[in-house]
């Protein structure tokens, strides 16, 4: 704003009194007079009060503008000469339009100190300048609040590049306003003296924004500290002490002082910590204790980068699943599905709070709407590596091609060679015998209710063999409340289990026990049609139930402790043959199907087995049609249930029988073995906890130094060639090393700091580590049988 008066001003008598600007509540706007001879200016300015910034007239609101004469006022305006102001003026000014940003673009920051990009001092300040005024509010506060971030990252001297994790930097920050050039200044001054040799990244954001509230371009500076300040040092491994650096989680191998060896299973670790969502599908559906439940299928799994240990993509087509630590929560239930019997291989600690089920599903009580069905139920699928239930007999209504008998269920599964395999064709439960046989309408006969009634039944199916033979099917006078005790007619001939196996066979063979105890459960038999609860005014046949599924094949290696917690269940069982009470209003009630045989369940550990929970490879168990509760008939159906199938815990030295007391069937000595060499496994993996470097940045990581014994031989790895052979896979031992930021209290790596796993050498964690660091050592006797670490040593400078 501007003034004309007829006599030039003494600037002396331009004040706040003389020259009012008040809004209704005596609010003045924020600038300054500036008198040119004649002429008065009002300049707006930028305040900054309380994180919040003010600039000239607030938007919306109207200021009365006053400029006394010497009469209605103590102080007035006056010329040089003394002569003061004879008239007064007033008006009032209304402020509509806000701040008006002129040139209508984003702000851009510039940087003035340092000024150079490659070596500035350790004790720089950082200046920025911007175009126009900028509201003070968005560049105060600290790196989380503030537009402008300052970090600190790593320099890596072999790449060039600074890294991708950056810590923040702590420091003051002060502002300063040109009014004159409209421009914003940002003085940062960081709170310590900063390391040499490391990347300071000063990232102007589009929190940024100027008066008018345009946000700022983003746009980032880099430059580098000159090196100085730094010590070289060394972090040593001698594994002497397990209890302070060894991972409990991951590790299998044995530590002792200078000679860290193999563990016996473990695998590769290839596809890094399990986690169930990382490559299973979630089925929607939850078990019978609430759990979620979770598919991993045998031939198609796929574990994205972010999680496996290589940090690429990996997919499993084998059934083989190989982590590093496995731990299932107590919601979660783990299935399989596909053709590939499951392996989990884990390097070191299982721990198990929910479900792994490898067990047959169990038969399915259908219950649907009118009109009664006439197709024989289809079984559920089996198991992965099982036997599937065997199909319900039809409905003589049924049109075109019809089976009114139950199915025989599947045999038992074993790889080719096995040495049960010339046995397992007859292990199925039988299908049951329809009643009548002839499914024809003029053979039903009604013996309840004073002839009205049909209990006419059929057996249910047999059970599948396997330790043991599988139960028969048949049907039973409940004997219960009711008065009409069923004729001879109305039993319909009992079912058959399937044969049971001689598992001592199994025990002293050559072969590898993955291969012997490879074992997947038969199914059950599925039930006859029968006419149970008809009228004579109306004749309905039942269509029979399918029998369960077998329990499947589980193999479990692992490198360190298994633990099963008292929730925990680990199952290779049977399913369960259809029990249930007689529906009396829709009268579907078809004869139950066999319980499925259990399946073969392998544990090889190399640490310490802890079972609170139940592990299982029991028989699934017998169906129940029961006609008492709803309706007075006496006739019930019966399935068999399942054949037990078999567990092998396999340790060196082997466990004593009193560890295993939660597994259904009960121990025997059967059920322990010696680890032997066969089933050994050529990758097994040493792990370690995080180490501190005690600096608060990251140092710069030069080089590691592995001394081994290699078939007695000694070998030095370090991905210095001057000093030694790199440890990547093509040799005996490959060392993976995964950087972090640690709490400087609680030694916690900050979960969002930790980098991938970098395979056989340190300069990829000059770039995305941190001040803490652990490594893992893959050991692989496929290439060297005898392998000892003698010592770990990491050189860094910080």
């Amino acid at each position: 704003m501007s003034f004309d008066f007829n006599l030039d001003i003494n600037p002396d008598s331009v004040t706040e009194n003389s020259l009012k600007l008040r809004t209704p509540t005596g609010n003045s706007p924020v600038g300054i007079f500036l008198v040119q001879a004649n002429t008065v200016f009002f300049f707006p300015q930028a305040e900054t009060v309380g994180g919040k910034t003010f600039f000239g007239f607030e938007s919306g609101e109207t200021y009365t503008l006053t400029i006394p004469s010497a009469t209605d006022s103590f102080e007035a305006i006056e010329s040089m000469s003394g002569d003061k102001l004879v008239t007064s003026f007033e008006c009032r000014l209304k402020v509509s339009r806000g701040i008006v940003d002129f040139d209508g673009k984003p702000p851009t920051a510039s940087i003035l100190i340092p000024n150079i990009a490659t070596c500035a001092d350790r004790n720089t300040a950082i200046l920025l300048e911007f175009s126009e005024i900028i509201d003070a509010q968005t560049l105060l506060g600290d790196n989380k609040t503030s537009g402008v971030k300052v970090a600190l990252a790593q320099f890596s001297r072999q790449s060039g590049l600074c890294g991708t994790t950056a810590q923040p930097i702590t420091g003051t920050r002060t502002i300063s306003v040109n009014t004159a050039l409209q421009r914003t200044q940002l003085l940062f001054r960081p709170a310590f003296e900063l390391p040499g040799d490391f990347c300071v990244i000063v990232t102007v954001t589009e929190v940024v924004r100027d008066l008018s509230g345009k946000r700022a371009k983003e746009v980032i500076f880099t430059f580098k500290t000159c090196a100085g300040g730094q010590t070289d040092k060394n972090l040593v491994e001698d594994f002497s002490d397990p209890k302070r650096t060894l991972d409990e989680l991951r590790n299998g191998a044995n530590w002792s002082a200078n000679a860290a060896t193999p563990a016996l299973v473990g695998g590769s670790g290839r596809l890094g910590d399990f986690d169930i969502a990382f490559g299973g599908k979630d089925t929607g559906l939850k078990d019978a204790d609430g759990r979620d439940i979770w598919e991993w299928d045998t031939d198609s799994t796929t574990v994205p980068d972010l999680k496996t240990l290589t940090g690429k993509i990996e997919h499993v087509a084998n059934g083989i699943f190989e982590f590093l630590a496995f731990t299932l929560p107590e919601s979660k239930h783990l299935r399989f599905v596909g053709s590939n019997p499951p392996v989990i291989k884990v390097t070191g600690r299982m721990e198990v709070a929910g479900m792994i089920s490898q067990a047959g599903r169990d038969g399915v009580r259908d219950n649907p709407p009118p009109p009664m069905p006439v197709k024989g139920q289809e079984p559920q699928p089996p198991a992965v590596g099982a036997g599937a239930g065997g199909r319900g007999g039809d409905s003589p209504a049924r049109s075109g091609p019809k089976d009114i008998h139950g199915s025989e269920g599947e045999a038992a599964k074993v790889p080719a060679g096995h040495p049960l395999a010339g046995a397992v064709s007859t292990t199925g439960g039988k299908g049951s015998r329809a009643n009548p046989e002839s499914g024809a309408t003029k053979d039903v006969k009604f013996s309840a209710y004073g002839g009205s009634i049909c209990q006419t039944g059929a057996a249910g199916g047999g059970g599948g063999g396997m330790s043991v033979p599988g139960g028969g099917g048949s049907c039973i006078d409940n004997k219960g409340r009711g008065t009409y005790k069923p004729e001879a007619y109305d039993f319909g001939k009992p079912s058959f289990g399937g044969t049971g196996l001689d598992f001592t066979k199994l025990q002293n063979r050559s072969e590898s026990s993955g291969v012997i105890f490879q074992l997947g459960g038969s199914g059950g038999g599925g039930s006859g049609t029968h006419p149970h609860g008809s009228f004579t005014s109306q004749i309905k046949f039942n269509p029979g139930f399918a029998g369960a599924s077998g329990g499947g094949p589980l193999w479990l290696k692992i490198g360190g402790d298994l633990l099963v917690s008292v929730q925990g269940r680990i199952s290779c069982a049977g399913g369960n043959g259809q029990f249930y009470d007689y529906n009396a209003s829709s009268f579907f009630n078809p004869a139950p199907g066999g319980g499925g045989g259990g399946g073969g369940l392998l544990m090889q550990v190399g640490g310490t087995p802890d079972f609170r929970g139940k592990v299982l490879a029991v028989g699934g168990r017998a169906g129940r049609m029961h006609s008492e509760p709803a309706f007075l008939l006496r006739l019930d159906c019966v399935s068999g249930a399942g054949g037990d199938g078999f567990i092998r815990y396999e340790s060196r030295p082997k466990v004593n029988k009193t560890a295993l007391g939660t597994f259904d069937p009960a121990v025997t000595d059967a059920n322990i073995g010696d680890l032997r060499a066969v089933d050994e496994d050529d990758l097994t993996v040493l792990a370690t906890n995080w180490y501190d470097t005690n600096l608060f940045f990251p140092p710069l990581f030069v080089k590691y130094v592995i001394k081994a014994r290699i078939n007695n031989k000694d070998v030095v790895f370090s991905d210095d060639p001057t000093v030694g052979i790199k440890a990547d896979e093509s040799q005996p031992i490959t060392v993976y090393l995964q950087g972090s930021q640690l709490d400087p209290d609680t030694k916690e790596p900050d979960p969002d700091s930790i980098s991938k796993w970098f395979m056989g050498a340190v300069d990829p964690l000059n770039t995305k580590g941190g001040n803490g660091v652990r490594f893992l050592v893959r050991f692989n006797r496929a290439i060297a049988a005898n392998i000892v670490l003698v010592e770990f040593l990491l050189h860094y400078r910080g």
